[in-house]
């Protein structure tokens, strides 16, 4: 190789370095897609944090109301007239009407109540009522549906 040709050779790298140099040092040269990588990344994050949330306050609801269930169920058997007495039928119906004020629908509550001898005021009552919870944005057909439970019982 001539002489002449290595120094050109040799300058056209250093441009190039310097070509570099200069897009590293001044942002104005610089191109990229930061907006587009930020939005990819963040709706690839918060698309499932969201659904988290939705699905745990849901849950949470659905707990709730089968607490409150339970126990409005219990509180009817024990504040009743003496010799009264409730049936499956009424438990569920009590159940249902107080689970709807966590917006529940009736069909999706089951109550169920033991008594030793008949359910009437001062006997011991046990009362269990199991609500299925819907996952937000599922299907009851793909399993979008979680039971959940609540124990109350009177002495």
């Amino acid at each position: 190789m001539r002489p002449v040709h290595a120094r050109m050779a040799l300058a056209r790298c250093a441009a190039a370095l310097w070509k570099d140099s200069e897009s590293i040092e001044n942002p104005e040269h610089e191109e990229g897609s930061a907006i587009v990588e930020f939005l990819a990344l963040g709706l690839t994050l918060l698309i499932p944090v969201l659904y988290a949330l939705l699905t745990f306050f849901s849950l949470q609801n659905s707990v709730m109301a089968a607490h409150a269930s339970s126990a409005q169920v219990t509180q009817y058997v024990q504040s009743q007239e003496e010799g009264a007495s409730i049936d499956a039928t009424q438990a569920q119906n009590i159940g249902a009407f107080a689970a709807q004020n966590y917006g529940v629908a009736p069909e999706n509550i089951r109550v169920q109540i033991s008594c030793p001898q008949s359910c009437t005021k001062g006997a011991p009552v046990s009362v269990t009522t199991t609500i299925n919870a819907g996952l937000p944005l599922l299907p009851t057909a793909l399993g979008g549906v979680i039971p959940v439970s609540s124990h109350a019982e009177s002495y």
